[in-house]
């Protein structure tokens, strides 16, 4: 699963050119794969921005990243 959603992850940075791959806040390599003393984990939140604070402050945490997964959203007319 984590496989499938860091391919994804890559694949929607590449159609925007977008190379920075760097946490703007933590300086760390948000797509970086962990290593063998590592693990990685995705959570659900509602405000992500606010959870992934929390997590910092957790030792051993190494970096986190936020985002939106999966869903589309239906464009609309309305200005």
């Amino acid at each position: 699963m984590f496989k499938f959603l860091k391919n994804l992850m890559n694949e929607e940075a590449n159609l925007t050119n977008d190379g920075y791959s760097l946490h703007r806040i933590l300086k760390t390599d948000i797509r970086k794969d962990p290593n063998n003393q590592e693990d990685e984990i995705i959570f659900g939140c509602g405000c992500f921005w606010g959870a992934e604070k929390c997590f910092w402050k957790l030792p051993g945490v190494v970096t986190t990243s936020v985002g939106y997964a999966g869903g589309k959203k239906k464009q609309s007319n309305i200005l």
